[in-house]
């Protein structure tokens, strides 16, 4: 009986010790001199430089734009870590990692901390029931009255406001854009976090996809008259793929979300 338990012991300690989890390795500093500001200044975008300088018209970039010491990213991945993701605004990178390669990690000087990475599920979108109005400005609202009168966006639209000129950045869970609502939706840069490519499409049906993403973009975007007007039809968007839906409820981890607005930033957008 003794040796039985044992081994149950060895086995559960042998368990833990294996089991990986994703977590953020934090670094102390960032590599920062006049060289590099300049060529993190000539790499942003104009539409990225001229919305900062509406906020700060002194300097358009910060500590936050320099790019993580290329190699602590060598000797991290040198030690058998293979890094997830790598945010500059965090001055860390996201990897799997078990008990032995947390201790290693720990060790490297360059190494402040490491924290689980967060993961958060949200409840699915239900439908409302439909409901159809005709507004006084012109735009068949239908189902999304209810939704543009709540907040007043009818008056802006009234007004001659629909968002043109405006980049709205969004992370969710994908991104259907085959229904007529997105017909004349304006993308302009799209990219999957998840399986890292461009095609930003809900995957449904292999995991019971829930189209959260493209349920609260049709809110802002969409443009079906008589049926759906969003909010910001007019806008411009960028879409980030940044959520993995798991079937039963999203499953959302924050170094995917950090990766998204990072990107969305650098892309110029004035909101996210």
């Amino acid at each position: 009986m003794k040796f039985m338990v044992c081994v149950l012991i060895v086995l559960v300690h042998e368990a833990a010790f294996s089991q990986t989890n994703k977590y953020w390795v934090f670094f102390h500093d960032k590599p920062h001199n006049a060289s590099l500001k300049k060529s993190v200044i000539e790499s942003l975008p104009e539409r990225t430089v001229q919305r900062r300088l509406k906020n700060s018209p002194i300097d358009v970039t910060d500590e936050y734009d320099f790019p993580i010491n290329a190699s602590y990213i060598e000797q991290i991945e040198s030690s058998g870590i293979a890094i997830q993701r790598q945010s500059k605004w965090f001055n860390a990178v996201t990897a799997y990692l078990d008990a032995a390669q947390i201790h290693t990690a720990k060790q490297l000087p360059f190494v402040k901390s490491i924290q689980p990475v967060a993961k958060g599920f949200k409840d699915r979108i239900t439908s409302s029931p439909n409901q159809s109005s005709t507004s006084a400005f012109n735009l068949q609202y239908g189902a999304s009255q209810k939704q543009n009168a709540m907040i007043n966006t009818i008056n802006a639209h009234t007004l001659g406001y629909s968002g043109k000129g405006v980049l709205i950045g969004m992370i969710d869970t994908g991104f259907n854009l085959t229904h007529e609502a997105f017909d004349s939706i304006k993308v302009v840069g799209k990219y999957d976090f998840i399986d890292n490519d461009t095609d930003v499409s809900e995957p449904l049906g292999s995991k019971g996809g829930s189209s959260h993403g493209t349920q609260v973009l049709s809110t802002i975007a969409g443009y079906a008259d008589g049926r759906l007007i969003g909010t910001a039809f007019g806008a411009s968007f960028l879409l980030a793929r940044t959520e993995d839906d798991d079937g039963i409820g999203e499953q959302a981890e924050e170094d995917q979300w950090i990766a998204g607005l990072e990107w969305l930033e650098e892309q110029g957008a004035d909101i996210v």
